[in-house]
Formats: C-alpha cells, sequence, structure tokens
C-alpha cells in the first residue's frame, strides 16, 4: 500500500547515520539532499517534513527556505 511505503521510506530515511547526523547538526543543506537522494531512489513523488522535538519546522521538502515555525 501506499502508506506502507511511505512508512518505510520515512524510517529508512529516519535511521540513515548521515542523516541523523546532519539534522543534529542543523545541517538543513545536507539533510534536504539525503532526503533528495532517498526521494529519487524510491521514485517518491510527495514531500518530506521534519518537526523537531519542540515541534518546531527543521526541513520541509514543500517549503525548503522556510523553517523554525
Amino acid at each position: 500500500s501506499i502508506y506502507r511505503r511511505n512508512y518505510e521510506l520515512a524510517q529508512s530515511i529516519e535511521a540513515d547515520q548521515e542523516f541523523k547526523k546532519a539534522v543534529s547538526a542543523k545541517d538543513r543543506s545536507k539533510a534536504a539532499q539525503i532526503i533528495k537522494s532517498y526521494f529519487d531512489r524510491a521514485g517518491f513523488g510527495g514531500y518530506a517534513t521534519i518537526v523537531q522535538d519542540n515541534g518546531q519546522i527543521f526541513y520541509s521538502s514543500d517549503t525548503p527556505s522556510k523553517f523554525g515555525y
């Protein structure tokens, strides 16, 4: 199902050590690059939003220049 594929894609990105490092370092550009790489390999045409522990947006592929809201 689409839900399962999206969930598995999100789990793969979340488990990626380079992605974890990018988020920890607040390197939005690197995180975006990693997300795009996963999207390209999976043929994913949707959006991803990374939410910080405090509830603020760290990165959104829908609006990549906006964050912290």
